[in-house]
């Protein structure tokens, strides 16, 4: 694979090896993007589902303690003894019970527990799904093949506010504001700026966000 295949390929979502993206909170950060998006096409079958979702994406990012993961795990688990046994074991509760997973191996049966419940819940609507999949993955994971140089001078006080709004909200509707705003701080990199104006999706775990918000 090359730089523009990662750019252009619809099929990115079949492409990506999470054992050559080791990093285990981008692989969490995209785990819960997708959980989020069978969430949407299915439904929540508990409210602890919901919840394991919102703390193993602050977690991801920095935002929350070991202690919240370990305790939404403890609620998740909890919910899941009341279902029948068939239903335990089934795609749908792998793809919420795996987000708190430390492995590589976990995330791997996550991404593809969450591919056959959209695929099952979408039917023949998947082939659109797996593009928004591939941009997720693009949104999380950035481009591998061109790394970016943020420069801390870019991070003004509007930029910053804009990304943490987004964030906190779960809403990135303004991301072609935030290319706005760091153009005016000087950002002249194009990949930043063309990432915060595309279409996406985009989801907390955003490179691009994440840059503007730094360190947590």
């Amino acid at each position: 694979m090359t730089a523009k295949d990662w750019d252009t390929a619809d099929d990115l979502w079949d492409q990506f090896n999470p054992y050559k993206h080791r990093d285990r909170e981008r692989l969490r950060a995209l785990a819960c993007a997708c959980a989020r998006r069978v969430l949407a096409a299915a439904g929540p079958p508990h409210p602890a589902f919901s919840e394991v979702v919102d703390v193993a994406e602050r977690y991801a990012g920095g935002r929350a303690p070991r202690a919240d993961l370990l305790a939404a795990r403890k609620s998740l688990r909890a919910a899941i003894k009341s279902f029948a046994p068939a239903k335990q074991r089934s795609a749908a509760v792998a793809v919420f019970a795996e987000l708190t997973d430390e492995s590589i191996e976990g995330f791997e049966h996550m991404l593809q527990s969450a591919e056959s419940v959209l695929k099952k819940t979408l039917g023949r609507g998947f082939a659109a799904e797996k593009r928004a999949l591939s941009a997720l993955v693009r949104c999380v994971f950035g481009n591998p093949f061109r790394p970016v140089a943020f420069d801390p001078a870019w991070r003004t006080e509007a930029a910053a506010a804009l990304a943490r709004g987004m964030y906190e909200a779960n809403d990135f509707a303004a991301m072609p504001v935030l290319a706005d705003a760091l153009d005016d701080a000087g950002c002249a990199d194009a990949d930043v700026l063309a990432h915060c104006r595309s279409a996406g999706p985009h989801a907390r775990g955003c490179w691009g966000v994440g840059l503007v918000l730094g360190p947590a």
